[in-house]
């Protein structure tokens, strides 16, 4: 080898030495509010690590959701387990990138019970006003659920939320998150709850729940 050659060698390697010494993998740690969990109730997972990371993920069942950061050296993810997943063990990976490359651990398994969070299904009875809204040309041609199907899969890239949630209002709950929903009485279940309803009366202030931005 000649001389110039090996030199020229040299320097690509202690060049490219120290990025991939910074660009090992991080040591994360990862922390779950639980480790059951019903279908329609929420897994919260704090990361711990001790690199900064770019472009943070966690994979479930398929899903790929976001990760916020809470603090230096801390993260945050939520995620709400579908009421419709098949009860089982599941893994939960989180991915991330660091300088140039990409990884992906295992951050832990969950285990998802076969009952849901409510399982009691809601008879809905319509009026005949609210079943002429249904006959409607929006929601015949399906232009009304793309509209909700396009807010349903808005995420936001940055946390917007600050601290704790607050109840919009402390009143009564009249239908949870995730119920199992029959319409018109008899019929088959047909849909799941997507909120939370609260009864109050005509006119009540309604609070926002955290800060957020209104689509």
């Amino acid at each position: 080898m000649k001389l110039k050659q090996f030199i020229v060698i040299q320097l690509a390697v202690i060049l490219l030495f120290p990025p991939l010494l910074l660009a090992r993998p991080a040591i994360n740690q990862f922390e779950f509010n639980a480790q059951s969990f019903k279908p329609g109730s929420t897994l919260k997972i704090n990361i711990k690590s001790n690199r900064k990371l770019k472009e943070r993920k966690i994979v479930f069942n398929s899903g790929i959701y976001n990760v916020y950061q809470e603090r230096p050296g801390v993260q945050r993810a939520l995620i709400g387990i579908p009421v419709t997943i098949e009860p089982g063990v599941y893994e939960v990976e989180f991915e991330y990138k660091r300088i140039f490359f990409n990884y992906r651990e295992l951050a832990g398994l969950i285990y998802v019970e076969k009952e849901a969070i409510t399982p009691k299904v809601q008879n809905i009875r319509f009026s005949e006003r609210v079943k002429a809204l249904y006959r409607s040309p929006s929601v015949l041609d399906g232009s009304d659920q793309k509209l909700l199907n396009e807010a349903y899969n808005t995420v936001s890239p940055v946390q917007l939320w600050e601290d704790k949630f607050e109840l919009p209002i402390k009143n009564r709950v009249t239908s949870r998150f995730g119920a199992s929903r029959s319409y018109n009485v008899g019929g088959s279940v047909t849909s799941y709850h997507r909120g939370t309803d609260f009864s109050a009366p005509l006119g009540s202030d309604i609070k926002a729940a955290n800060s957020g931005i209104v689509i």
